[in-house]
This record gives structure tokens, C-alpha cells and sequence, in this order.
């Protein structure tokens, strides 16, 4: 095999340098550096192997048009394309010499000789940049070119050609949501854990159908219905953010934008994600990277002032209040998601994300995977929680309700009124569902039992 130089890992996909090109392959079983961490996600059963390269396959297909549509716009903004091959399900890129967002972050968090305040300012200068420099200019282009966009990612022949950049269907949204719940379950579930010491269960002994079947027992037992409670929460979900049908990039953290010398040249990376949506998923992604985790009201002020500046730059001024109170709405929902992948992280993983800040600087890993999906994210939802507390919360009152309803007029005020009432029936089963499930209590699952039962909930 020709010298490689890993980049990065995940359950579908693997990304290498290989001399000055990069390649995303879909198809990463040829690796042991995969192979090592994801094998047992694929099991030696013919009709599991089937419907897995299936899959592959269309997410291969899916990045592979968005690419080509990006690549088809007049001012580039990802790396320059270089080509796929459609047989070994590879995108291949040109190589760029810039560091990542993410890589700055670490430097700063790693830099011995400033504060801890100064880095916490520096964090959110870099942020702003992100924000003001980056994403504002990427959507503002993308959204100036949709219609070339959705033209340019149709694949297929001209009897069944599939436009591949459109709007999620609900039921597809409602399953990734439940996939974020089960995956945080079999990690930081009190309740599961119990059940699984009551019943004398080693679900390292079971098949993931058997595992399945035994979180079916262990939900109907305790009464829970999360299917039905998360299609809700989609549905409110799409009434608060007026059905805005966007482009979104799907994964636009600090990982996937390189940064550049030079304040015109943008370069993202990462699109199998890219849909039409929300423009709230893109921004949550960016100020809510996981170096200004967890939540408090200070950074949270500070967040929502960057996201209506953001607002204001993308045109959408008039709508600040309304833009800021599903902003709020739709962070909570991406800290789920931001959760559910941190379960699935090992901890080598997540040492790269979080670096050497504190209070994880002098953690053995171990330790680290406990503090930050055991603790650190618990903990940010329940100050979210308290924060937004219906009627009693300071952010529910200065941040939501003040803001909405001082400035209404009479043709708005009862529309930011069922604004308000929907924000408060999302948060509410939000947390009801964590509270239930024995998720916010800050103490991670068993990792043995836990680590059987995530492989068989990959978030995307």
C-alpha cells in the first residue's frame, strides 16, 4: 500500500494523506488503523454486510454531488477537487497546507505562558472570526447560488436523476434524533445500567438484535415512549424555525474549515451531511464548538450576541428577536447530537478535541471519556436547563420572553407568543426524556457494557 498519513477516523469513513492529495474513502476496511477501532461494526452476516456497503454507497453518491456542485460554483470555497472513484468509493482532494480552526484552538488552550481568562478570551475572539469572517460569506455565496447548487448535485440519468441537496423528511430527522438518545443512553443511562445488574445481563455476550431487543424491554418497562416524544420535538422543531430550507454544510466546526491567510479565501471541508435546512444548524455548530463547552450564562450572553450579529449580516436584522429564540432552540437539540458523538469517541479522540485545557489537562483517558460525557455535558444541560427555566430561569425572562415581546407589534405578538410557548414545550421534553432515561445525573455507564451497545447507534 502506498505510504499514508491518517487524518482522520470514523465509524463510515477514513481520511489520509497521501503525498499532496487527500483522499475520503467509504469503503475503509483495507486500513488496520480502521479495522483496529470499527470492525465489529461490521459483522461476518451476508444481508448486514449487503445493506452496509449499500449505505456506504449513498453517502458516498450524497457527498460526492455536493462536492461537485461546490466545485461547480464560481468562487471555490472547498479544496480543490480532484476527482472520484466511484468503484473504491473515494473522493480525492488537492492538499492544502493551512491549519484547521481546530488546530488554533488547540494552541491556544496549550499556550503555558497566558491566563486561563486570556485563553477564554481568545477562544471567543477566534470564534467571532469563524462566525464573522467564515460562515457569513460562506451561506451568504451558497444561498446567492442555490438554485445552481440543487441543478449541479442531480445525479442519474435524466429519467431518475435524484437531486441529492434537499430538505430532510421528518421521519428521517425523528430516527437521528432517537439514534442521539440511544447512544447517549448506553453510555450515561443510570437507569439502563441498572437494568442490566437486575436482569444478570452482559450485553458484551449479546447480538446487537439481542441488545436491541432488551432496550425495547428495558423502554416499555419504564414506560417510555421516545419515538412518539421526539417526533414532537422534530415537528416543533421545523414551526420554530419557520421551515427555513437553506444550504446547510451539516458539520461546519472548527475541524472542517481551514484557516487561511487571507480573508476572501474560505475552504470547508466534510459535506455528507449537506442538506437543505436550518441556518441555525451551521452557527450552533460554530459557537457552540466544544472549546466553549459547558454552558454559562456569561459565554452564553456572548454567544447569542455573535448569533445576532451574525443574523444582521446575513440580512435578517428585522428578525433578530425571533432569529435569537430558535438560535437558543436549536442549541439545545445540537448539544444532543454533539453528545451522542462524544459517546462514541475513544478517548484518544477526544483528547484531540478538548486538548490540554483545564480541568482535563492531567487526566489519564480513562478519566478524560468520564469527566467529559459523564460530567462536563450532564452538567451542561442541566445549567441550560435552569437557565431557560420556564418563568423562573434569568435567560427564559431577558433572553426569550423581554426581547420577543417588548419590541412586538400587534400583528406579531401572538405569533412570538406561540414562539415562546413551543421553546418552552421543546426544552421541556428534552429534558424530561434525559431526566427519565438517568442521563443528567453526571456518572457514565460501565464502559465494558456501554461499549457493546454503542456500535449499534451510529450518529451522523
Amino acid at each position: 500500500m502506498t505510504p499514508y498519513q491518517i487524518i482522520s477516523l470514523r465509524p463510515d469513513s477514513i481520511v489520509v494523506r497521501i503525498g499532496d492529495a487527500v483522499d475520503k474513502i467509504y469503503l475503509p476496511r483495507d486500513y488496520p488503523e480502521w479495522n483496529e477501532r470499527y470492525a465489529s461494526l461490521i459483522t461476518s452476516d451476508s444481508t448486514d454486510n449487503l445493506s452496509y456497503l449499500s449505505e456506504q454507497k449513498g453517502l458516498f453518491n450524497h457527498e460526492v454531488a455536493i462536492v461537485k456542485a461546490l466545485d461547480g460554483l464560481d468562487r471555490k470555497m472547498i479544496p480543490p477537487f480532484l476527482g472520484a472513484d466511484n468503484n473504491g468509493l473515494k473522493i480525492r482532494f488537492q492538499y492544502l497546507p493551512h491549519s484547521r480552526y481546530q488546530d488554533a484552538f488547540i494552541d491556544i488552550w496549550n499556550n503555558e505562558i497566558i491566563s486561563e481568562k486570556e485563553k477564554i478570551e481568545k477562544v471567543n475572539s477566534l470564534t467571532q472570526e469563524m462566525v464573522l469572517n467564515v460562515l457569513v460569506p460562506f451561506h451568504n455565496y451558497c444561498n446567492d447560488n442555490m438554485q445552481r447548487l440543487v441543478r449541479y448535485s442531480r445525479i442519474g440519468g435524466k429519467q431518475k436523476q435524484r437531486v441529492m441537496l434537499k430538505l430532510r423528511n421528518p421521519e428521517d430527522r425523528t430516527n437521528r434524533l432517537s439514534d442521539y438518545v440511544k447512544s447517549i443512553m448506553s453510555r450515561c443511562s443510570t437507569e439502563l445500567e441498572q437494568y442490566w445488574n437486575a436482569e444478570g445481563i452482559n450485553p458484551e455476550e449479546l447480538t446487537p438484535r439481542e441488545i436491541r431487543t432488551h432496550i425495547g424491554f428495558f423502554r416499555r418497562e419504564k414506560r417510555y415512549n421516545i419515538v412518539h416524544q421526539l417526533a414532537e420535538v422534530e415537528k416543533r422543531d421545523r414551526i420554530i424555525t419557520g421551515r427555513e430550507a437553506v444550504f446547510v454544510a451539516g458539520d461546519f466546526g472548527p475541524h472542517n474549515i481551514f484557516r487561511t491567510s487571507k480573508k476572501e479565501t474560505i475552504y470547508a471541508f466534510d459535506f455528507d451531511k449537506a442538506c437543505r435546512g436550518s441556518r441555525n444548524i451551521d452557527l450552533c455548530h460554530v459557537i457552540y464548538n466544544i472549546h466553549r463547552y459547558p454552558f454559562h450564562p456569561d459565554q452564553e450572553a456572548q454567544s447569542l450576541n455573535l448569533a445576532a450579529e451574525y443574523f444582521r449580516k446575513v440580512g435578517l436584522g428585522s428578525e433578530v428577536p425571533e432569529r435569537v429564540a430558535s438560535f437558543v432552540a436549536s442549541g439545545m437539540l445540537e448539544a444532543l447530537r454533539f453528545w451522542a458523538i462524544y459517546c462514541q469517541m475513544i478517548p484518544d479522540d477526544i483528547r484531540k478535541f478538548v486538548g490540554n485545557r483545564e480541568p482535563y489537562r492531567k487526566l489519564d483517558n480513562n478519566d478524560l471519556r468520564q469527566r467529559i460525557i459523564g460530567e462536563m455535558f450532564p452538567q451542561h444541560f442541566r445549567d441550560f436547563f435552569e437557565y431557560y427555566r420556564y418563568r423562573q430561569g434569568e435567560g427564559w425572562e431577558e433572553v426569550l420572553e423581554k426581547p420577543l415581546l417588548d419590541s412586538a407589534g400587534v400583528s406579531s405578538r401572538e405569533s412570538r407568543k406561540n414562539l415562546l410557548e413551543n421553546i418552552r414545550q421543546q426544552t421541556r421534553t428534552i429534558e424530561d426524556i434525559l431526566t427519565e432515561m438517568g442521563c443528567l445525573q453526571g456518572k457514565a455507564a460501565n464502559q465494558t457494557r456501554a461499549r457493546k451497545i454503542q456500535r449499534i447507534f451510529t450518529v451522523r
